[in-house]
């Protein structure tokens, strides 16, 4: 199958709908795809075809809905690049897939220019600009949408074909490409959504990055059950809360990141969320202090999942009619499989932490241009995520660190996730990220870099102080360092690695 067939799909089975609704305007599902249709001519006749990589690095709008759906129907490679790389990573990017396509938003352009000049093959040829009113000297989305009629025959794919090459953030070196098929695509987007019981009638709220797996995800979960999208160009949080009431918003994929924001907003105590069903949240792990005060605020329930890139991206999410268990993600889509292992491949008993190791038709067909990384990460057909965690009796998924993450304090295992979650509590803490740093006794010790509440006077002989009362003594954070606020990436998870080089020695 072609992931692009579900469009039509749609249109058959729902007829002509408002799909989506960007800055006041409503567009139609036909007009979508019929967009995309001219798009994809306007992209053969630029010399693309099928198995070619389409790259993009744009923010959230209806050109990324048309671009991925012409990409699909030409059968090229949908290759999102995350706007917050560095030049340097997107070089690499370029020249690794050696793209030869790529539509930007303007405000993104500088960077894409200074990494093509970067680029060591220099194999990118054409530029195209995402905005209405194009960068001069630039063909533009729009003006081959105009130049060509609709009509394109969808390029016939089959299963196993790669639709998306999505690179990784590059928190462990340089990015790499994992290969996404149609079918691991549709499969992840039907079996997530089966989870929710969606319907028609439901409106959602879009404020993810589109560009990322877990936006993909839940554009392709629109199509499928033919809801309409509210999508917001970047979140903000005023913004999302005044949408919600005026088109009765039944849910939102969100990130933890985003619920905080929502709390902090000067209108969350009198925002109209009455029509709220469900806030689906994955991405970062979410404290149990944010989960609290959110669902005590906002209507609507949350429902943690737990998903990787390389996993297309969801595994384990909560159902709305389950059991719920205070930090849990929830439990494994149908069709996918979830144990923990040690670090010789065993299956661990129930209630034992290790490496979360999954097996499914989610599973991604492999890193590009790297078996050798391939092997590693997929060894006989289970996805080794690199992921620690624990499941119940039931098979609930209980998240507790990266592999990376975990700080080894004189040969003691250290969760700082455990740490976070008592340091959230504190009153006086909006934020806190804990690492490892060297230590010339133990290897290495607790540092916690913490963001202070506005308005909040915090020392560090004060947390230090209460951590004491709330954790074991090998616990307690030798070091902690205030900073006004913690890197992330576009889906709000801190990025360690970064905290790592500068506080970790």
């Amino acid at each position: 199958m072609n992931i692009a067939e579900l469009t039509l799909n749609n249109i058959k089975e729902f007829g002509e709908y408002v799909s989506l609704v960007f800055e006041e305007r409503d567009y139609t599902n036909v007009e979508l795809n019929r967009q995309a249709e001219c798009l994809a001519r306007g992209l053969q006749e630029l010399g693309m075809k099928p198995g070619d990589r389409l790259a993009m690095m744009m923010g959230n709008a209806p050109e990324v809905f048309v671009t991925f759906l012409a990409s699909y129907k030409l059968g090229s490679w949908a290759m999102p690049i995350l706007f917050v790389l560095q030049p340097e990573e997107i070089a690499h990017i370029l020249d690794d897939s050696e793209v030869e396509v790529c539509v930007v938003h303007e405000i993104f352009l500088p960077k894409m220019l200074e990494a093509r000049d970067l680029s060591a093959k220099g194999t990118l040829k054409h530029i195209i600009t995402a905005d209405a009113n194009p960068a001069e000297g630039y063909p533009s989305v729009h003006q081959l949408i105009a130049a060509n009629p609709p009509g394109f025959e969808i390029y016939p794919a089959m299963d196993d074909d790669i639709a998306v090459l999505l690179y990784t953030s590059g928190t462990t070196g340089m990015p790499k490409g994992v290969m996404l098929s149609h079918y691991n695509l549709y499969f992840n987007a039907k079996a997530g959504c089966e989870t929710q019981n969606f319907k028609h009638s439901d409106v959602a709220l879009f404020v993810l990055p589109l560009n990322h797996s877990f936006g993909i995800i839940s554009s392709i979960g629109g199509t499928l059950y033919g809801i309409k999208g509210i999508l917001l160009s970047w979140f903000d949080a005023g913004q999302s809360l005044e949408l919600i009431a005026r088109h009765k918003c039944s849910y939102a994929a969100v990130v933890p990141t985003m619920l905080a924001m929502l709390l902090d907003h000067p209108d969350a105590e009198q925002a109209d969320t009455s029509s709220m069903d469900r806030w689906i949240v994955s991405g970062a792990p979410l404290p149990m202090e944010l989960y609290k005060r959110f669902e005590k605020t906002f209507h609507g329930k949350i429902l943690e999942g737990y998903g990787l890139t390389e996993a297309s991206p969801g595994v384990v999410l909560n159902r709305p009619d389950g059991v719920y268990k205070p930090g849990s993600a929830g439990q494994a889509f149908s069709g996918v499989e979830v144990t923990i292992r040690d670090e010789q491949g065993n299956i661990l008993p129930a209630n034992t932490a290790g490496e979360i190791c999954v097996r499914g038709p989610n599973v991604m067909k492999g890193y590009y241009n790297k078996p050798e990384a391939t092997a590693q990460t997929i060894v006989d057909g289970w996805l080794h995520t690199g992921d620690v965690g624990r499941l119940d009796e039931e098979g609930y998924l209980f998240l507790t660190e990266r592999k990376k993450d975990m700080i080894i304090r004189g040969g003691e295992n250290i969760y700082p996730r455990d740490i976070e979650e008592v340091l959230f509590e504190h009153p006086g803490i909006a934020e806190a990220s804990v690492i490892g740093r060297e230590d010339p006794i133990y290897g290495e010790d607790v540092c916690a870099i913490v963001v202070r509440e506005a308005g909040a006077e915090l020392t560090e002989e004060e947390v230090m102080e209460y951590a004491a009362t709330r954790l074991a003594k090998f616990q307690k954070p030798k070091w902690v360092i205030f900073v006004d606020a913690l890197p992330k990436n576009p889906l709000g998870k801190v990025l360690k690695k970064e905290l790592r080089e500068q506080y970790g020695k």
